[in-house]
């Protein structure tokens, strides 16, 4: 018999092989999500751009902020008045964190909120966000964190109320003019555990809605969250008000 028919076609399994690790670490770096890239720091741009053409969603729970109706463009509005927050895609909140894989981040659109102000200050802001809603593009990662990390699943709810007004000028946030910037003091609870943080903001009214943006830099210790080698976590969100 021919020696070479004899001989095993290790050529062909060795090829068949290296596909079948290839498809391996192709699926560990997805469920890693390592193949995705991460969604763009918060803007005013963006969050301008996405809320003037996303479907306000009638159906959404706002209870816990009072109910949301719609108000068309007016050059004279103003920031004054008391504001309920809208879910569409141009609201939402999560975090931005450096691992050792690269840039994490997470997000969710589960959330109610309320802000109240006056022609010269910003007198309340509330906004609850329900964590169990985080997702990232890793799932491994949405578990770890909901287990172990933020404990989400036992610790759902995360809140920030503002506890210092914030002085506004006149006219502030009028339709054509510019962008407001500002710091609001307020506390942040995560994990049941309240600490004071300053999130830098700007908003501006667009089409009769109020935009805000803002983040804010913390330490997770300071919330009792140990996440593998992450020590620090911003805190970012977008949202879209309309008159209550």
């Amino acid at each position: 018999m021919n020696e070479t028919a004899r001989r095993p076609p290790w050529g062909r399994i060795a090829l068949g092989l290296g596909g079948v690790g290839l498809a391996l670490v192709l699926g560990v770096a997805w469920w890693l999500g390592l193949l995705t890239p991460e969604p763009a720091e918060v803007s005013l741009d963006s969050a301008i751009a996405a809320q003037t053409t996303a479907p306000v969603d009638e159906s959404a729970d706002t209870t816990a902020a009072g109910s949301a109706t719609t108000l068309g463009a007016d050059d004279d509005v103003t920031i004054a008045g008391r504001w309920t927050l809208v879910a569409n895609d141009a609201t939402f909140a999560g975090y931005r964190a450096d691992s050792r894989v690269g840039e994490a981040v997470g997000r969710t659109q589960v959330m109610v909120g309320r802000l109240v102000a006056t022609e010269t200050e910003v007198t309340e802001v509330s906004v609850t966000v329900d964590l169990s809603e985080l997702e990232s593009d890793s799932a491994l990662r949405d578990q770890h964190l909901g287990d172990e990390g933020l404990e989400h699943n036992r610790y759902p709810t995360s809140r920030f109320k503002l506890t210092r007004p914030i002085a506004l000028p006149a006219g502030a946030g009028a339709e054509g003019t510019p962008p407001l910037e500002f710091t609001a003091v307020g506390d942040l609870t995560v994990r049941d555990i309240a600490n004071q943080v300053e999130v830098m903001l700007e908003a501006t009214i667009v089409e009769g809605r109020l935009v805000v943006v803002g983040s804010t830099l913390i330490e997770l210790a300071d919330f009792g969250a140990t996440i593998d080698d992450i020590d620090q976590a911003t805190m970012e969100f977008s949202l879209v008000f309309e008159r209550a």
